[in-house]
């Protein structure tokens, strides 16, 4: 055995040259897969953790029903002693009631499927600060003005435009 160690270890450093760039490879390839791995779990880590920490948090309470029919008529009643009960258990740090349920939205010939979320925005505050979320946007009169000049959007919706801008 050691005669054989000592024969392989002989022959390796026989072409030196050669033997430095295969340790060279190696090195770099397994060094570079490591950092991707890292970055692959730390980017995974950071998408859960987003999700959670801005949806439904770790924790989801609901009735047995809506797990496998999740209808609006499987929820419960919100009351003060439940989220009493469920701030008691250790390591919680909010409990904030929520409702979902699916709908319809359309327009014109277009419709899509939309989740609808009901919240309290006080108590919401503590878990995923909605009032930071919302998007700020309005049209104004001179917007409207830009967007028909600069957009060819069919007449509908040019129409649309037109009629909502005395509202605005």
């Amino acid at each position: 055995m050691k005669r054989t160690f000592i024969m392989a270890w002989r022959n390796i450093w026989r072409n030196k040259r050669r033997t430095l760039i295969t340790i060279a490879s190696i090195f770099f390839a397994v060094f570079f897969a490591v950092i991707m791995r890292s970055f692959q779990l730390g980017t995974y880590d950071h998408m859960i953790h987003q999700s959670i920490e801005s949806f439904s948090g770790y924790i989801q309470i609901q009735n047995r029903a809506f797990f496998y029919d999740p209808n609006i008529d499987n929820s419960f009643e919100y009351s003060s002693q439940l989220v009493s009960k469920v701030s008691d258990v250790d390591n919680i740090k909010v409990a904030v009631p929520r409702i979902e349920s699916f709908a319809l939205a359309s327009t014109g010939v277009q419709s899509k499927g939309v989740l609808v979320t009901g919240i309290d925005p006080q108590k919401e505050e503590k878990l995923s600060d909605p009032e930071n979320r919302l998007v700020n946007f309005r049209f104004t009169p001179a917007i409207v003005q830009d967007i028909l000049r600069s957009v060819d959007l069919p007449k509908k919706q040019q129409e649309l435009l037109e009629s909502n801008k005395k509202i605005i």
